[in-house]
């Protein structure tokens, strides 16, 4: 393969990805940025703080770990990126936040998958979300 058509191809795939993804964050963070704007998000937030208090992150991030949770990590990252700075979030709740979505992300399809191999797909679904919470309890502890 010589090297100019391996840069296009390159290039292409690069432009479809970023372009993928812009179509996912960019709509997740003007919806977020408008809800911030609104009662609807402190709603939310309080409601969810009493449990989010115990990982040490405020109630508006369970925007971000529900939008993780039941779409992808891009999805929560799109969720998060207008929050870092009006809360503003500390590096410690950033990393509280990304460990729980990482540990709980995707639900609907992994869980999915996890049932084609014998497990319920609630019981993927609640120990996803259980070990979740507990690990930010537990980072919020040691951090």
């Amino acid at each position: 393969m010589n090297i100019k058509k391996a840069v296009a191809t390159g290039l292409q795939e690069g432009l479809d990805t970023t372009w993928n993804l812009a179509k996912l964050i960019i709509p997740i963070y003007f919806v977020i940025t408008i809800l911030k704007n609104t009662p609807f998000l402190s709603m939310i937030a309080s409601f969810f703080q009493p449990a989010l208090g115990l990982a040490g992150v405020p109630g508006e991030a369970v925007v971000a770990l529900i939008m993780g949770a039941f779409v992808n990590v891009y999805a929560a990252i799109a969720a998060l990126l207008p929050l870092v700075h009006s809360l503003p979030l500390s590096p410690k709740q950033i990393t509280i936040i990304a460990t729980m979505v990482l540990i709980c992300h995707s639900i609907p399809m992994e869980s999915a998958v996890s049932q084609k191999t014998g497990v319920p797909f609630w019981l993927v679904t609640v120990l996803r979300l259980a070990v979740a919470f507990i690990m930010g309890i537990l980072l919020n502890k040691v951090m």
